[in-house]
């Protein structure tokens, strides 16, 4: 069954206002994961909250198997393929279809990015996920949220990861076993730093545009 959801975020006027960036975003999720789920509708909201005046984002939440139309839905945007999870591992390989300017994903591995990558990836991942190699370990300054962006040299600077300290798989603050995650879901520690990723999301689609023009 093909089911799909779809936020558009920014003012209504985005739509006819010519002096605004849109952008279309879609998002796969992660494997057991309806498209319409909790880690998205947060997501959704931190971006919203952290929106610069002079963007639109339309974001458009698909199965996987639907990636090629949903494109083909936002097609006139700025399209980035982005997801959770198995969605993002997706993700990542959608940079090379026709429209798509950049891929981004939550909790994916960044040595699972193509090398060959045409266009810019983003990777946002906590460091309490699985999927974080020891070997890629950080050092964090004491006091900070601990957001580093790293940008991956073998691929010659066209990947960039983003790093949360204490976040998990699905970017909440630490949760210390499955029964507290739906209460991390909504800690003021884990809207911080969704925050703090929403921003760095930001500043990625704004490094897309520096490249068109």
């Amino acid at each position: 069954m093909n089911t799909t959801v779809r936020f558009a975020v920014g003012p209504k006027a985005v739509v006819n206002d010519e002096t605004v960036r849109r952008f279309g975003l879609v998002w796969l999720p992660g494997s057991g994961q309806a498209p319409d789920n909790e880690l998205l509708r947060r997501f959704v909201n931190a971006l919203f909250e952290t929106l610069p005046s002079s963007v639109g984002i339309d974001v458009l939440g698909v199965s996987c198997h639907q990636v090629d139309d949903a494109i083909a839905t936002l097609s006139g945007l700025a399209v980035v393929v982005g997801g959770h999870s198995m969605g993002g591992t997706i993700a990542h390989t959608c940079g090379n279809k026709k429209g798509v300017l950049g891929t981004l994903s939550i909790g994916v591995s960044p040595s699972s990015v193509p090398h060959s990558i045409p266009h810019a990836a983003l990777v946002i991942i906590g460091e309490n996920d699985p999927a974080y190699r020891v070997q890629n370990r950080i050092v964090f300054k004491d006091g900070s949220l601990g957001f580093t962006a790293v940008h991956q040299r073998e691929l010659e600077s066209k990947l960039t990861v983003v790093l949360a300290k204490d976040g998990d798989h699905s970017i909440r603050w630490f949760p210390r076993s499955a029964i507290d995650k739906e209460a991390a879901s909504v800690t003021p520690e884990t809207k911080a730093m969704n925050l703090e990723v929403a921003h760095h999301v930001h500043l990625f689609f704004a490094s897309l545009v520096e490249h068109l023009e």
